[in-house]
């Protein structure tokens, strides 16, 4: 396997070390809290630093940033400086689209490879409502309605609801459409949170009369992840947490026999195999500035009050 390194092991970095160490590629982990950088390597029996630049003197081949998400450029700048050539970069890629281009421009100078965690593209339940859609089995789609709600998760300081929580449906809709929105409408403000949003619901339209909403928060006592596409013989809805599907047609209800399968894992084995092979990550730059850049949109569209209009 990749010699990988993990940098961040709070938070769900640890799910990263944990999976990478199942899968025989955990080679080094780096965490500025000394105390918890000791306890994973000590834990998985690998070497532990606490600062970047502490991993030049190992052979690591690629790595995953699952530090704050202000971090994320400086970190992978200085991996590439050191040659790491695949690197998988925690949603939302960056904190600003500035960044992301400058990352992406960088990436490509020192001829390395950038993936984005947008874990749930490797969902078997999205998976499947995907091939049920392409195989035309309930119709075409009209409305894909994305909920995604929750309390606060308190680890979370530097970023909202937006670019946290609401970023995965974003990139879903690009994704399994396969468009560009061409108008964004949305709402979102603060609550209960005082320093970041903590609830956007957005409405996007899509080429071929086809809308997406999405439904994000840190309000709701009950964590939910679903989503429901309509289409014109029937429905599909899918429970992201349980990986349960149900296919509503007119006299017919059914649910697929699923085996859970961790999203995590078919990532993170899917960005090695990238590795080994040497080809091209997806989602990479290009899908994270997607998502970025419909994210500042529906910024946009909340401060004015109005619908934004795309023009691509």
């Amino acid at each position: 396997m990749i010699e990988t390194a993990v940098i961040g092991v709070g938070g769900f970095g640890k799910n990263h070390a944990r999976v990478l160490n199942e899968l025989e590629a955990l080679s080094v982990v780096c965490d500025i809290d000394g105390s918890r950088a000791r306890a994973y390597g000590r834990k998985y029996h690998v070497p532990y630093v606490t600062a970047v630049e502490d991993l030049r003197k190992f052979d690591i081949e690629a790595a995953t940033i699952v530090t704050p998400t202000f971090t994320h450029y400086e970190v992978a700048l200085k991996l590439l400086e050191m040659g790491v050539r695949y690197i998988l970069v925690e949603k939302p890629f960056t904190a600003t689209l500035k960044e992301a281009y400058e990352l992406i421009r960088k990436a490509e100078e020192y001829g390395a490879k950038l993936m984005v965690g947008f874990i749930e593209r490797f969902n078997q339940a999205i998976e499947v409502v995907e091939k049920i859609i392409n195989d035309g089995e309930i119709g075409k789609p009209i409305l894909y309605y994305f909920t995604r709600v929750s309390r606060w998760p308190e680890r979370i300081q530097d970023v909202g609801v937006l670019r946290d929580t609401a970023i995965h449906d974003i990139d879903l809709s690009n994704y399994l459409i396969d468009e560009y929105p061409e108008e964004v409408y949305a709402t979102m403000g603060k609550l209960q949170h005082h320093k970041h949003e903590d609830f956007v619901n957005i409405l996007m339209k899509y080429p071929e009369d086809r809308t997406v909403i999405i439904e994000a928060n840190w309000l709701t006592p009950k964590k939910t992840r679903k989503m429901r596409v309509t289409c014109t013989d029937g429905v599909v809805e899918a429970n992201l947490l349980t990986q349960e599907i149900t296919i509503i047609k007119r006299d017919e209800l059914s649910s697929p026999n699923l085996d859970w399968q961790e999203p995590l894992l078919k990532e993170l084995l899917y960005f090695l195999n990238c590795a080994e092979r040497g080809i091209e990550p997806k989602p990479g730059g290009r899908e994270a500035v997607m998502a970025l850049e419909i994210a500042e949109l529906v910024v946009k569209s909340s401060r004015e009050g109005k619908t934004v209009v795309i023009n691509k």
